[in-house]
C-alpha cells in the first residue's frame, strides 16, 4: 500500500512509480522500514547518545548502516544482541560505526546525507581465531565468499560482517555443494563459523530443524477445493471479456516440459494471471507459486494463495524452506513455478537479477528460467485499491492486459543467472 510521504511519479500509461519518501520511511527488499524506529532502539542501548541509520548500496545491494555517538566504547557485539530482542531481523543494521559528532542540518535534525560511507575492511576477518578443523575452514571460507571478504576468522559474526537473510541463504546453498547441511535458521542463532561447526557436528539437531522446516512446507501448495477450480475457469473468462489481454511469446512453451516463470511485480493478481495466460497449454494442476506470506493474513488473498498453488515465503525472516519445498516440486510434481526475481517487489517494473531465488532452483533441478513482463496490472490493480478495476471509465474503453515473454534463447539466458 502506499502510504502518506510516498513520493512518486506517474506514467503516461497511468502507472505510479515509486521514488522514496519525504520522511525517513524506506523501502527494502519490499519491506517499508521507519528508519527512526532502528534509531530509537539504538538510542535504548546504554552508552548510546544519538542515532542514526542510512541506507547503503554495497557490494550491488542495499543495506542499513547504524552510526551513534557515545562519552564511552560500545561493544557493537551486544548492541547486535540488544536490537536483537526489540526489532525483526530485516530492521537490524548490517553493521555499526562510532562518530565523534552526529552531523546536523541547520535545523537541528540528523542530517543522513552527510553520514560517512561505510567501508567494510578486507581484512575484518583476520581479527579473530583461525580455524580449528576442516569443517570450520570449509565455513570461514564459504562465509568470507558470501560476504565478499579476503578473509573470514572462526569467531567473526556472519551479520557483524554485513550479512542478512538473502546472503544467509546464500550461505546455506554455498555449504549445501560442499555437503554441509546448514539450516538459515541455524545461522542466525550460531552466526560464527566455529559456532555454526559446534551446530553441525550434533548431526540430530540439524535434522530435527531440517524435518521441522519440511513438515511446515509438506502441506504446500493446499489442495485446491471444486470451487476453486470453477472460480479460476470463471476468472479467464472474465479477464479475457474484460481486458485487452494479449499473450506474446508463451504460447512457444512445450506443454510436457517443466518452466520457472519470472514475472515483473505489479499487482497481487500477477500470478492468476500468468497462470491465465498459460491455461491452454497447461493445467492448473500443474502450477504453484512462491508468494509473500502476508497474503494469508488477508481472508480474500488468502483465497488467492490458495487457487494460484502458493507456497508461503517468510520475507522478514528464514525463507529457505520454502524455495526447498518449490524446487522439490518443479523437479517431482509440477511443470510450472512462478517466483518474482530479486529486485521487483517495489513494483517498479523491473525484471531483476536471478541471483538467490531462481538461480537457485534453476541450478539445482535443471529447470529452464523463462522471463516474463506484464504490463498493464498495476493500472488494473493499484495496491491502493481493494478490489481489481473492471472498465476505464475515464478513457471509455477497456484496459491493455500483457503477459509477454520474448527470451527463449536458454543459453544465452543462462549467462544472466548471477550464481556460481
Amino acid at each position: 500500500m502506499y502510504c502518506t510521504g510516498d513520493m512518486g511519479i506517474m506514467r503516461a500509461n497511468g502507472n505510479i512509480v515509486f521514488c522514496g519518501r519525504r520522511d525517513s520511511q524506506i523501502k527494502l527488499r519490499g519491506l517499508r522500514i521507519d528508519l527512526t524506529e532502528t534509531e530509537g532502539a539504538m538510542c535504548g542501548f546504554e552508552g548510546i547518545t544519538q542515532a542514526a541509520v542510512a541506507c547503503r548500496v554495497q557490494d550491488g545491494g542495499q543495506k542499513l548502516y547504524g552510526y551513534y555517538t557515545s562519552s564511552d566504547k560500545i561493544d557493537e557485539k551486544k548492541l547486535r544482541r540488544y536490537l536483537e530482542k526489540h526489532l525483526p531481523s530485516y530492521m537490524i543494521p548490517n553493521g555499526f560505526m562510532r562518530l565523534d559528532i552526529m552531523p546536523l542540518t541547520q535545523s537541528g535534525k540528523t542530517d543522513r546525507k552527510a553520514l560517512p560511507e561505510f567501508v567494510i575492511k578486507d581484512d575484518m576477518g583476520k581479527k579473530s581465531s583461525e580455524p580449528e578443523n576442516i569443517t570450520e575452514a570449509a565455513l570461514c571460507r564459504i562465509m568470507a565468499d558470501v560476504l565478499k571478504l579476503g578473509s573470514v576468522g572462526a569467531e567473526d559474526d556472519f551479520f557483524e560482517l554485513g550479512g542478512d537473510s538473502f546472503l544467509a541463504l546464500e550461505f546455506m546453498a554455498k555449504a549445501e555443494n560442499e555437503g554441509l547441511t546448514v539450516p538459515v535458521s541455524s545461522i542466525y542463532e550460531h552466526p560464527t563459523a566455529r559456532s555454526l561447526s559446534e551446530e553441525i557436528s550434533n548431526d540430530k539437531e540439524c535434522k530435527k530443524t531440517m524435518i521441522r522446516q519440511k513438515r511446515k512446507y509438506s502441506r504446500y501448495p493446499v489442495e485446491r477445493e471444486y470451487h476453486d477450480y470453477l472460480f479460476f475457469s470463471a476468472f479467464i473468462r472474465l479477464t479475457k471479456f474484460m481486458y485487452n489481454f494479449e499473450v506474446t511469446g508463451l504460447e512457444k512453451l512445450d506443454p510436457y516440459d517443466k518452466y520457472i516463470i519470472c514475472p515483473n511485480h505489479e499487482s497481487d493478481l500477477d500470478c492468476m494471471w500468468v497462470w491465465a495466460a498459460l491455461d491452454e497449454s497447461f493445467s492448473i494442476d500443474d502450477m504453484c507459486a512462491l508468494i509473500a506470506a502476508e497474503h494469508l493474513d488477508d481472508p480474500i488473498e488468502k483465497f488467492i494463495f490458495r487457487v494460484s498453488g502458493g507456497i508461503p515465503v517468510d520475507r522478514k525472516g528464514d525463507f529457505s524452506g520454502a524455495l526447498k519445498r518449490a524446487a522439490s516440486l518443479i523437479k517431482n510434481k509440477k511443470k510450472l513455478l512462478l517466483i518474482h526475481p530479486e529486485g521487483t517487489r517495489t513494483r517498479d517494473g523491473k525484471l531483476g537479477t536471478y541471483k538467490k531465488g531462481a538461480a537457485l532452483i534453476s541450478k539445482k533441478t535443471g529447470v529452464k528460467t523463462v522471463p516474463v513482463r506484464i504490463i498493464g496490472s498495476g493500472r488494473i490493480y493499484p495496491v491502493t485499491n481493494r478490489l481489481p478495476r473492471l472498465f476505464d471509465i475515464e478513457n471509455i474503453e477497456k484496459y491493455d492486459l500483457k503477459i509477454i515473454s520474448k527470451a527463449f534463447f536458454y543459453d544465452q539466458l543462462r549467462k544472466t543467472l548471477i550464481y556460481s
